[in-house]
């Protein structure tokens, strides 16, 4: 089992090809109408990976990635961007620090509710919160995605539903302002599959089976098609602009 930051010290180079989820426009359109209208000056995208998103912010004057791998870190080619390496459960900076913090796909690698907690200490009042996270559908069991997050081998990786997200964002004290959603099918060859999702060697045929004997209901929600030579299902992208409660 390997912890976050040896996962994505690994995956680093191929990072690109493997998480092209990363450049889809659909994603992109839909995070710049959630942000692109908000002022400030200081702007940190927490788990920054490549920084696809952060390199379109040009309008703030100082953009942050922070990220747990160093690999990721250099694989940004942007040298106006400032690159942290730290765990987003510490983030290493001053309180009241920062105008917007950004999670995209990242929540489920870390300790969400020690990471708000972190947010809402470097925020400056007024400050935005911007989230996308794949969230599961709510008619297929957590423990059904459990075992598909443990066959793929990253310590700790988990799947929320929205209803999970929602308590966290009020627990943490912060109200949504925007919230929209998008669901995209990904189509792979097994190959290419294995590679995308960690799959070792080994456990191949375990994955292979795993889908195969999905019950119906999970299939059709996921619109999981198998074949010899591919499969393809849907992900449900969640996406909020959150402020601070008063």
């Amino acid at each position: 089992m390997l912890s976050t930051e040896e996962f994505f010290n690994s995956r680093a180079i191929k990072y690109n090809r493997l998480s092209n989820w990363t450049k889809f426009k659909e994603l992109l359109n839909l995070s710049l109408e959630m942000i692109n209208n908000i002022k400030g000056k200081v702007i940190v995208d927490l788990g920054v990976g490549t920084a696809f998103l952060l390199q379109q912010l040009k309008t703030f004057k100082i953009r942050i990635g922070v990220d747990i791998s160093l690999n990721m870190l250099i694989e940004i080619n942007d040298d106006n961007i400032y690159k942290v390496k730290a765990n987003i459960c510490e983030i290493p900076f001053l309180p009241v620090s920062i105008d917007i913090a950004i999670c995209r796909q990242v929540l489920h690698y870390t300790d969400p509710k020690r990471v708000f907690s972190e947010i809402r200490r470097i925020l400056r009042p007024g400050g935005y919160v911007h989230i996308v996270q794949i969230t599961g559908y709510e008619n297929i069991p957590r423990t059904w995605y459990n075992t598909w997050a443990k066959i793929r081998g990253v310590e700790g990786r988990r799947m929320f539903f929205k209803s999970d997200l929602l308590r966290l964002f009020s627990k943490s004290g912060f109200d949504v302002l925007k919230e929209n959603e998008i669901e995209l099918l990904f189509v792979n060859k097994w190959d290419e599959f294995y590679e995308r999702e960690n799959v070792t060697y080994e456990k191949r045929l375990e994955v292979k089976n795993f889908f195969m004997n999905a019950e119906p209901l999970f299939g059709k929600a996921l619109k999981l098609k198998i074949n010899n030579d591919s499969i393809s299902f849907s992900h449900k992208f969640s996406f909020f602009l959150l402020r601070i409660s008063n």
